[in-house]
This record gives structure tokens, sequence and C-alpha cells, in this order.
């Protein structure tokens, strides 16, 4: 069998450095992965969606978490937000210094018939001092009054549990 031409050894070195070149440009732009746990309190942190964030992420080529590891990871690390969210405030409440101006706000989860309502109390420092609840008017929930009374009720209810003594101003 006489040798292969010079142009077929051409050809072939060339499609075979073209196959090389092709999986070392997969390997580069295979999807990066983050860490679950960590990507789950970035976007926690940020107030942003699963669905947004996976979104924005995979249009980077960057491999997110399933839905259900996010949720795993957010319950989890709601409880520790939580945890801190109370001792902040009562650190807040310890340091504030009489006659301190305090302030309420609360908002509902949507405009029309709401199924939850939070409300807050600042000093005028901007540290909040009272403590935020939450109402949740769904099946199982604590209040079973119309929507439009669930800021008046909200806000009742954190007061009740707020010590007065270190302020003599209060704005609702």
């Amino acid at each position: 069998m006489p040798p292969p031409s010079r142009r077929k050894q051409q050809s072939r070195e060339a499609n075979e450095k073209s196959i090389e070149a092709r999986k070392n440009s997969q390997e580069k732009n295979a999807p990066k992965e983050v860490d679950p746990k960590h990507w789950t309190a970035s976007v926690i942190v940020n107030g942003d969606s699963y669905t947004r964030a996976r979104n924005l992420f995979q249009d980077n080529n960057i491999k997110v978490p399933s839905e259900k590891e996010f949720y795993r990871h957010q319950k989890e690390i709601g409880k520790v937000i939580l945890e801190y969210k109370e001792q902040s405030i009562k650190n807040a409440q310890q340091t504030m210094k009489k006659d301190t101006f305090l302030s309420t706000d609360s908002h509902y989860n949507v405009g029309r018939n709401a199924t939850a309502c939070q409300s807050l109390m600042m000093d005028n420092r901007g540290k909040v001092v009272g403590e935020t609840t939450v109402i949740k008017k769904s099946s199982g929930g604590d209040f079973e009054g119309q929507s439009n009374i669930m800021e008046t009720e909200c806000t009742k209810r954190m007061m009740s549990n707020f010590d007065f003594t270190k302020s003599n101003y209060f704005l609702y």
C-alpha cells in the first residue's frame, strides 16, 4: 500500500486539531457551578426570587441548584435570619436613648385581598426597635378580619409587646 499523499496527511492532522480544539472549547464553556448554600443566601439577601436569579445565572452559563434544593437551604438559612433579627431588635431596644422618637409603618403583601401584613417600629436613627409582626390571614392564620384592617391590628399587636419607658414621642 502506498503511503498517504501529503494532502491527505495534512487534512487528517487538521481534522484531529479541530476535534481537539472543540473538546477544549467545550471544557472551557462547561457551566460553572455555585455553592448551593451561598447562592441561596445571596438570593435571599438581594430579595430576589429563585426563578429570576436562576435565569440570570443560566444566561451567564452558571449552573445553579435545583428549586427543591434552594427551598431546603432557604428554610435552613431562614431560621438563622430570624434569630439574628430578634437579637438585633433586642440590642436596638437596649441601646435606645431616653426621649427617642419612634415611628411605625405597616404594609401588605399585595394591594387587594392581602394574606399578610408586616409592621415595623423604628427609632430616629433608623434602627428597627419594634418586633416585626406578620399576620397571615390565609388558612391557619391568626387573623380573621377584613384585609383593610390588617395594618391596624398588626400595629396593635406589635405595640402591645413593646416597652415604651424610653420613648415619649410616637408617630404612626
